[in-house]
């Protein structure tokens, strides 16, 4: 036992050393990583503006199609970038727009070809990748310039002001099929992740209008619960924001006395009620009718 700890204890200043070292440097890159990302929703980036995304897309017909694309249905969670060309432009710098609210920065996750902190170069992202990022930079814009009544009442019911900071799950780097991308979500309180997904077959997934509506709630909820701090909350999944679509659809509205009224839950079975509307509670849809107040 002796000559064990001997031994031991004379390769000790070898071994641990180096460890402590590794892990010193890992939690100093980390902890940059972190500055930086909190360096955007401070506004220390630079961010184009919609004015100057504009001129930048009249001149490259790359950057002009893919916006077509993402924004051709601002609802549809899947698009096809086939077709089109591979953008050399760096979407780091993301955008600005008038509203106020932002999304920049650059993390590519998901991947063989980068790993944390080391992932926010744009040549570490896969040719689909590249397209995805920029689809969803312009889904951002499409769904922000005109936001939501619900991000509004999240940013006065918190410390949050509108920056995102991007990344795209690139699953098309190891040639993989699409798969859902991380939910968006509050990484600080200042500072939020605006996320989507790339897959083999020039296949992205990106958030949907309705998806940003059910985040908003969600933080809302959480940051009333917090003392104004959302950090923590998340998107919902693109199937649960489909009851808010079809709220839509069904022409929800609000009846006197401030009930909130539209269509059944989806695949349930509820009585029928009067005119087809069902009272929503903390904007879920019930089997409740507006009206009578029953329930089955």
């Amino acid at each position: 036992v002796c000559d064990y700890c001997s031994v031991t204890m004379s390769l000790s200043k070898w071994t641990v050393l180096p460890a402590l070292f590794a892990v010193i440097s890992l939690a100093a890159c980390t902890s940059s990583s972190a500055e930086d990302e909190e360096d955007v929703a401070e506004g220390s980036e630079n961010a184009f503006t919609e004015g100057q995304l504009s001129d930048i897309i009249a001149q490259d017909p790359v950057l002009k199609a893919l916006k077509e694309v993402a924004i051709a249905d601002i609802e549809k969670y899947e698009i096809s970038v086939e077709g089109i060309a591979v953008p050399e432009r760096d979407a780091y710098s993301g955008v600005q727009v008038a509203s106020g609210y932002r999304t920049s920065g650059l993390d590519w996750f998901r991947t063989p070809l980068a790993s944390y902190p080391d992932n926010k170069r744009w040549e570490q992202g896969s040719d689909i990748g590249k397209k995805c990022q920029w689809a969803s930079i312009f889904r951002f814009e499409a769904i922000f310039k005109d936001p939501p009544a619900e991000a509004e009442e999240m940013k006065r019911a918190s410390s949050w002001g509108g920056s995102f900071w991007s990344w795209t799950d690139d699953f098309a780097a190891g040639n993989q099929s699409i798969q859902n991308p991380t939910p968006v979500y509050a990484w600080s309180s200042g500072l939020w992740k605006w996320i989507g997904s790339s897959g083999k077959g020039d296949v992205c997934r990106i958030p949907t209008r309705a998806m940003v509506v059910g985040l908003m709630k969600a933080c809302k909820d959480h940051a009333e619960r917090n003392n104004g701090d959302a950090k923590g909350c998340r998107m919902p999944s693109f199937e649960a924001s489909q009851q808010y679509v079809q709220q839509q659809q069904d022409g929800g509205a609000q009846e006197d006395g401030g009930e909130v009224c539209g269509g059944p839950p989806p695949n349930a079975f509820c009585m029928e009620c009067p005119g087809g509307q069902y009272r929503q509670v903390d904007g879920q849809p019930t089997c409740q009718c507006c009206d009578s107040g029953e329930q089955e």
